[in-house]
């Protein structure tokens, strides 16, 4: 599922760039000139996919609920400091952010879903198989 959710939420987001058209805060800054439309955030967006699909992979394989609660506050702090930077360099607006992590974490959703209904379908046999095989001789 990794292979499709991350690419797929970042052409989600380059999708989005192109049907918004929002320009950034500050098109040159003291640190890098950022060119490219701002809505939505691509550093969050993609934050919020990778952190999100690692804890898709971890949160079953852990066992007691104070584990859990780590990794999902250890996520969610990363995602949240991608985020508070972007804005800091002047880079995105609150809402460029905020409509990342929503759409990465809808995006999540929708594969897992998918995912999940393709694992519960039966793959075809190549070789039909009978009941009663005769023996070779």
């Amino acid at each position: 599922m990794l292979i499709v959710a991350v690419p797929g939420g970042m052409l989600l987001n380059e999708w989005l760039k192109l049907v918004v058209h929002r320009q950034r805060p500050f098109v040159e800054g003291p640190y890098v000139d950022w060119s490219g439309y701002s809505f939505a955030s691509g550093h969050t967006i993609a934050a919020t996919l990778l952190y999100g699909q690692l804890l898709l992979f971890l949160l079953p394989l852990l066992k007691t609920r104070h584990w859990r609660v780590v990794c999902i506050c250890s996520a969610a702090s990363l995602v949240f400091v991608v985020g508070l930077s972007r804005i800091a360099l002047g880079a995105h607006f609150l809402t460029d952010v905020l409509a990342a992590v929503f759409f990465g974490i809808v995006w999540l959703m929708l594969c897992t879903l998918l995912g999940k209904s393709v694992r519960r379908t039966p793959a075809p046999a190549l070789v039909p198989v009978s009941r009663h095989a005769e023996p070779q001789r």
